[in-house]
């Protein structure tokens, strides 16, 4: 019978030698494998996160209405457009342009704006009297004492604007001490008519005459206003006008009431 061959001992050296190495191995592949899986989980969470970001950017805009585009753009750039505005007095829309925000929306529209004198702000010898004639209640002045009658028009776009009076004209009792917003100082004198006539309602396009000056020596005829847009202020005194009916605003210059 033949001699089987005798195995081969590794020295115990050599053996740690090699089971040192395995581990090594196993453990270098491991954590190559959870390291490369932690930077996919990192990367596609910043993935993630970055279309998180440009959703929300793309469905909410700096005025909270639906855009396209990044945050920073939203944030930045102006809104500008067409708005429409309701004139209630006409019953059509008013369109406009601009920056709205900033107060200089141009008038698109021609517009008219009416106001009758029993709903603005009056004191003193002013009073409410039904007018025979016009068919409607009008301001009457009755007695003299401190008084005004004061005009708040909400101005939709900035144009040039004209401002017509529906004014009694007593022959030659027709005007008002005036002043738009504030100015001037001196209040002017507004003259309904320059010479003399029966006594009649009529329209009467806004003027300014110094009080020193001559009758009709006008410093502006008409008197136009650049408003923007917003409130304004018109106030009037008597002066020797007594009756008013209403105010009406246009930006048309060729209207006449």
């Amino acid at each position: 019978m033949p001699a089987l061959p005798r195995r081969r001992r590794l020295a115990p050296l050599a053996l740690a030698s090699l089971l040192a190495a395995c581990f090594v191995d196993s453990m270098g592949a491991t954590a190559g494998t959870t390291s490369d899986a932690t930077t996919a989980t990192t990367t596609n969470n910043a993935t993630a996160s970055s279309a998180t970001l440009a959703t929300t950017s793309a469905t909410t805009g700096g005025d909270g209405s639906s855009s396209t585009g990044d945050t920073s753009g939203a944030l930045t750039s102006s809104s500008t457009g067409e708005t429409g505005t309701s004139d209630a007095l006409t019953g059509g829309p008013t369109s406009t342009t601009g920056d709205a925000t900033t107060g200089d929306a141009s008038c698109e529209n021609l517009t008219y704006i009416s106001i009758e004198a029993v709903n603005a702000e009056y004191v003193g010898g002013w009073s409410v009297y039904d007018s025979p004639t016009l068919l409607k209640p009008v301001l009457r002045y009755l007695a003299d004492s401190e008084d005004y009658i004061r005009f708040t028009p909400e101005i939709p776009c900035a144009d040039t604007w004209y401002v017509w009076l529906h004014l009694f004209d007593d022959g030659e009792k027709d005007a008002f001490f005036v002043t738009v917003d504030g100015f001037p100082l001196a209040p002017a004198l507004f003259e309904g008519d320059c010479g003399p006539n029966d006594a009649t309602w009529r329209w009467a396009l806004l003027n300014w005459r110094d009080a020193d000056d001559g009758v009709c020596e006008f410093t502006e005829d008409p008197w136009l206003q650049s408003w923007d847009v917003g409130p304004h202020e018109l106030v009037l005194r008597h002066h020797d006008c007594d009756g008013l009916a209403a105010l009406l605003i246009t930006n048309d210059p060729n209207y006449a009431p």
